[in-house]
């Protein structure tokens, strides 16, 4: 993590001068401190006693954390751990690395100057920040806000199946009513039928003209021959009163298949 040059940098001759210590054995501690952070990725270290322990701190307690907190080397976090002061700015470029192919496996890809812009924003808990971001991007093919991070557009859902079409559900208590069949009359059930009712026309036409089609009312079967007979009447169909002037047959069928409905 050392810079060059790193032995001439002011911060540093004041970390010896406190310390009271050769300037190869301070820079030792620190990069045994800072070796601690590269093992897992993460600049937090811990409390008073886990800093002096990260860098190996064989002298009085206190004394070396007293110091490199004084010196501004560490700094408090939000949730008030001790970590490594401007950690990402200045740690290795393999665990800039080792994040970044941690995050392409998911998807993601970023650059380095991109990353440590995020890490302005979140030092302490980049790698939290840029996996949660991922989980709920903010925009479509990005992880978060940021240039750079991009993933594949999230694939398009399955349309949901189409229900399936079922059978009227039975009245309770009982099967589905079952339609009655047409069953043609008799020309005596015919005749009672014209008698009853005082029609005029032939109840004998009536039936040789509905049993030579199959007693059909057009296209459709009959469903009720007394519906016919009223139509027959009406228009005086197959009587002896007068001759129509259009096919009679025709016209009655339909008529009879309106009133049907």
């Amino acid at each position: 993590m050392a810079r060059p040059a790193f032995d001439q940098n002011t911060k540093f001759k004041v970390l010896v001068r406190d310390l009271g210590l050769p300037r190869p054995y301070v820079r030792g501690l620190l990069d045994t401190m800072w070796e601690t952070c590269h093992a897992t990725g993460n600049p937090i270290i811990g409390d008073e006693e886990s800093v002096e322990a990260a860098a190996e701190w064989p002298g009085e307690p206190g004394v070396f954390f007293s110091a490199l907190s004084r010196r501004g080397w560490i700094e408090q976090s939000e949730d008030g751990r001790w970590m490594v002061h401007d950690y990402w700015e200045h740690c290795p470029d393999y665990v800039l690395d080792r994040l970044r192919k941690e995050l392409e496996r998911k998807g993601f890809t970023f650059r380095r100057d991109e990353l440590k812009i995020e890490a302005r924003e979140h030092p302490a808990h980049l790698r939290e920040h840029l996996l949660q971001s991922m989980i709920i991007p903010d925009n479509p093919g990005h992880g978060t806000d940021s240039p750079g991070l991009s993933s594949s557009p999230a694939p398009t859902p399955a349309p949901a199946p189409a229900p399936l079409e079922r059978e009227p559900t039975p009245p309770p208590g009982g099967s589905r009513p079952k339609q009655t069949r047409f069953k043609p009359p008799t020309l005596e059930e015919v005749r009672a039928h014209v008698e009853e009712k005082g029609y005029g026309f032939s109840p004998d036409a009536f039936v040789a003209h509905y049993e030579s089609n199959g007693w059909m009312v057009g296209r459709n079967k009959m469903k009720n021959w007394r519906s016919a007979c009223v139509t027959w009447q009406k228009n005086d169909f197959g009587g002896r009163k007068r001759e129509p002037e259009v096919n009679p047959v025709l016209e009655a069928d339909l008529r009879a298949y309106e009133e049907m409905g």
